[in-house]
């Protein structure tokens, strides 16, 4: 949850990204913040942070859509045998 919220000193304009890049990359890097929001005409635009953290969210991802694709077999499964039961029942 922490990657969907932001602080002021995550906030950065596009403007100050092209002029600071060093110094906004190497914040996120040495991780004196979690990731930097760029910001186009006021609004967020974009999201930098580490690669290493990318990796991370990604096989974690990975990992619970294969976990919620598995509960779904089994529920199926489970629906299919009741059905089957209902027939032979009949």
């Amino acid at each position: 949850m922490g990657l969907l919220l932001y602080k002021s000193d995550e906030m950065y304009s596009s403007t100050e990204l092209i002029r600071k890049s060093k110094m906004i990359f190497n914040k996120v890097l040495d991780k004196e913040i979690d990731k930097a929001i760029i910001l186009r005409d006021g609004k967020p635009c974009f999201l930098l942070m580490e690669f290493k953290k990318y990796e991370k969210i990604m096989a974690e991802y990975e990992e619970l859509k294969d976990y919620v694709a598995s509960l779904k077999e089994v529920n199926l499964s489970k629906r299919i045998k009741k059905e089957t039961k209902k027939v032979e029942i009949e």
